[in-house]
This record gives structure tokens, sequence and C-alpha cells, in this order.
């Protein structure tokens, strides 16, 4: 087989290379675009779970702040809640 490719290339055969070589340049890129999607979602992952820690936090401070009898004017300014959100709670 390697004689066979060897004599391929010897004889001017450059078709065989350049197809070998377009199909490993295809398969790097598919990795490597594969490995940057990965990358990229896991970045929106934690994004989306910073998110949700800081709204948990902002909603764990409402409670705390309104268990204390802040009203819903200064919970919401100290949180950054709206009145609505402050007062499900």
């Amino acid at each position: 087989m390697v004689m066979h490719k060897i004599s391929r290339l010897l004889n001017g055969d450059f078709t065989y290379t350049e197809k070998t070589l377009q199909s490993g340049f295809l398969e790097k890129g598919r990795e490597e675009g594969r490995v940057e999607g990965e990358q990229i979602r896991m970045q929106k992952g934690e994004q989306i779970g910073i998110q949700k820690g800081m709204q948990k936090e902002k909603i764990n401070m409402a409670i705390l702040a309104k268990s204390m009898g802040l009203s819903i004017q200064e919970i919401s300014k100290l949180t950054g809640l709206s009145e609505q959100e402050i007062a499900k709670l």
C-alpha cells in the first residue's frame, strides 16, 4: 500500500495528495470547531449560573430586609428587585 502511494506521487498524481491533505484539514477544522463550541457552551453556562446565583442572593437579601421591617421601596432600592417581585416574597 505504501509503495503504491509512493509510486503515485512519483508519477505526478497530486490529486491523491491534495485529497488526503483536504481530508486532514477538514477533520482538524471540525475538531477545532467542536472544541471551540464546547468552550462557548461552558462559558455561557457559567454566566447563566452566576446570574442565577446573583438573583437568588438578591431574593435572600430582600427576605431578610423584609423580616427586619424595611419598606418595599427601601428593599427595592437595596436589592434592585422590583416592588412587585418583593411583594410576592
